[in-house]
């Protein structure tokens, strides 16, 4: 199932549904202990984090309501801070906010009520549940009888190529953004030390060991714009910002591969009479990339 079917759905799902949906998210992508409070406000379905049986400073609103969006984010992180004392918000509406309304609501929130806020669209549920293997959980919670997943097919190497070329302003910021999005593909889905994350990269790019000191650097950028953090145990992950990002980065390259791989095949079917796949579209935009990107380095 591609990511805008999925989005559509989520976005009409009743209160239930919509639970579960974010449920997963928060749960089981996340990885907090989300307790469901739900009623404690307004009506919406409340959650707090606990981890090793202590409460967290994290909260939840999830809500299917359709107007007034803004005012309500706004207002229940602000009881989230008076009832349970939180530092940290999650907002998950099933309204569809555009990507700038999103981003001026969380920074309105953290500005005026000196929290830690992020808002979760359905499309970017829909593409944290596709990222992380979760979409057939959430299909039999629901029952709905939608088109399965079959496995990820698309592969770290495939990712990070597609954003050097997608997510870099020009050929000169090109060099760096190599670079540091390595790093970052190599940390999605684990936590590395720092000595093994720069041995990482330095193998994924083919490098000769002198860059040592060179990635090391990059890596320190990369926690000066929050997009890395050191956990308890030492290691090296992403923050959540930086994996929602690379999570929608994914979510683009499936869409953009499967149109790709539509129009190859259709203009090869039709003028050359040849048949196509869409395993061989994905080698020739891989080989395309590839060849591309390490003449940049």
């Amino acid at each position: 199932m591609d990511i805008e079917t999925l989005t559509n759905h989520i976005a009409n799902l009743g209160k239930s549904h919509f639970d579960k949906a974010c449920n997963i998210v928060l749960n089981e992508v996340f990885g907090y202990n989300a307790l469901n409070i739900d009623g404690s406000y307004d009506g919406g379905t409340d959650f707090v984090s606990f981890s090793d049986g202590s409460r967290e400073s994290v909260a939840y609103q999830v809500t299917t309501q359709k107007s007034d969006i803004k005012n309500k984010a706004y207002n229940d992180a602000k009881k989230s801070i008076e009832k349970l004392s939180v530092n940290k918000y999650y907002f998950l509406p099933t309204y569809n906010l555009s990507e700038i309304d999103q981003r001026l609501l969380e920074s309105t929130i953290s500005k005026e009520l000196g929290i830690n806020a992020t808002c979760l669209s359905p499309k970017i549920i829909a593409g944290l549940l596709l990222n992380s293997g979760k979409l057939n959980r959430f299909l039999d919670l629901v029952g709905y009888p939608l088109p399965r997943q079959h496995g990820n097919s698309v592969d770290i190497k495939e990712r990070a190529l597609h954003g050097y070329n997608v997510f870099s302003d020009d050929s000169a910021k090109l060099k760096f953004s190599v670079y540091e999005d390595t790093i970052l593909f190599s940390l999605y889905g684990k936590s590395l030390s720092e000595e093994d994350l720069i041995n990482s990269v330095i193998v994924f790019l083919n490098l000769d060991n002198e860059k040592y000191e060179f990635i090391k650097k990059r890596i320190g950028g990369l926690f000066g714009k929050s997009l890395i953090k050191k956990e308890q145990n030492g290691l090296l992950a992403l923050t959540d910002k930086s994996y929602l990002d690379l999570s929608n980065r994914q979510s683009i390259y499936e869409i953009e591969l499967k149109n790709l791989s539509s129009a190859q095949t259709d203009l090869l079917k039709d003028k050359y009479n040849i048949p196509w796949t869409s395993d061989e579209s994905k080698k020739i935009s891989f080989w395309i990339a590839n060849s591309y990107i390490f003449s940049q380095l």
